[in-house]
């Protein structure tokens, strides 16, 4: 028998390799990592997708309302329309945040400083009237007691969206930095009446002082609406026999 030449020999190995299936193992795997690459890539495609659209989302948005706004008010042109939309935004942006009520806990634990004072002259207003973030109330104050925090010690200035009377004392949830006191919203200021007497809450633990303060500023509140309401219906006696 001749000896096969290393043409045939190879052909026949070709042959065997492509007729012989690959290891089960092998193929597992191959198609495990081929599935992992593609959800790789539609993972980054449709976060490239979310990104595009979180783009160009304001873009339409703002697109929308010139046209919007072209429609209600033709004889406005488009540069009129982009500077006013840019000053409103920009006002939306600048404006002062205020904070919603959401307990007692909450409160203890964003304010800094809470104190007693007593409330002064109110400041004269300058150029700040007509401002964005102009406060309501903006009075000298003295400190009668503090129940937390060091800053407020020096404190002699309280800017407030609460009225404040002068000669009235309040319960100041508040954030003191330097010679100012803020305390925006207006559930961060509590009327307590005039000579409130410190003593009440001298040697007591921070719970104990808020509850006695609050104790004392419901019973004060409480007899002011009997005292409306007495004057209400007396006045709507008055308006009945005027008839």
């Amino acid at each position: 028998m001749r000896e096969k030449s290393k043409c045939e020999r190879f052909g026949k190995m070709r042959r065997d390799s492509i007729l012989t299936p690959p290891p089960v193992g092998r193929t597992c795997r191959s198609a495990v990592i081929l599935q992992k690459r593609a959800q790789q890539r539609d993972l980054l495609l449709l976060q490239a997708t979310f990104k595009s659209l979180a783009l160009l989302s304001p873009c339409y948005y703002f697109w929308t309302t010139i046209k919007t706004l072209r429609l209600i008010f033709p004889f406005m042109k488009n540069k009129i329309i982009i500077v006013s939309l840019a000053l409103l935004m920009a006002i939306a942006v600048s404006a002062r945040l205020v904070a919603p009520f959401v307990g007692l806990g909450s409160l203890e634990e964003s304010s800094s400083d809470i104190m007693v004072i007593r409330c002064g002259k109110p400041y004269q207003p300058a150029d700040n009237v007509g401002a964005i973030n102009a406060v309501y109330s903006d009075s000298e104050i003295e400190v009668l007691f503090v129940l937390k925090g060091t800053n407020g010690m020096g404190a002699t200035r309280l800017q407030t969206d609460h009225d404040l009377h002068q000669g009235e004392d309040y319960l100041v949830f508040g954030n003191c930095n330097g010679s100012v006191c803020q305390a925006f919203e207006n559930f961060k200021v509590i009327p307590i009446g005039s000579r409130f007497s410190t003593n009440l809450i001298s040697g007591r633990s921070l719970d104990e002082q808020i509850k006695t303060l609050s104790r004392h500023a419901l019973f004060k509140l409480n007899r002011q609406i009997k005292l409306d309401q007495e004057q209400k219906q007396q006045l709507e006696m008055f308006v009945g026999e005027s008839k």
